[in-house]
C-alpha cells in the first residue's frame, strides 16, 4: 500500500482587479426634460436630487450634480442610461439620444 504525499503550498494574498465585463451591472433607461431655470435650483441648494422614472416604472433618485455635464441653455433634455453596480451604486450616466 502506497502512502499519500501531501504537498504544502503557502497561501499568499493575491489582489487583482476583476474585469468590468465579469461584474454583473444593471442599467436603466429614462427620459429627462428639466428646464435651465429649474436646474439652477440645484445651484441654490433648493434641489440636490433629481427624481426619474425608468422605462419599466422604477423610481430612481439621482444626484443632480451628475447631470451637470449634460446642461445646456435649454436645460437637461434627452434619453439617458444609468448603470449601477452590484451594490446599486451609480457607476455611469450617459446620454443615449
Amino acid at each position: 500500500m502506497k502512502g499519500f504525499g501531501w504537498l504544502y503550498w503557502p497561501l499568499e494574498a493575491h489582489f487583482f482587479e476583476i474585469p468590468e465585463s465579469l461584474i454583473a451591472m444593471t442599467s436603466y433607461t429614462f427620459s429627462v426634460n428639466i428646464s435651465y431655470h429649474n436646474y439652477l435650483n440645484h445651484y441654490s441648494g433648493a434641489a440636490s436630487t433629481v427624481l426619474v422614472f425608468t422605462d419599466n416604472g422604477l423610481r430612481l433618485q439621482l444626484p443632480a450634480s451628475r447631470f451637470r455635464p449634460f446642461l445646456s441653455q435649454l436645460g437637461v433634455r434627452g434619453r439617458f442610461r444609468i448603470t449601477v453596480n452590484n451594490q446599486n451604486r451609480l457607476d455611469k450616466l450617459e446620454r443615449i439620444s
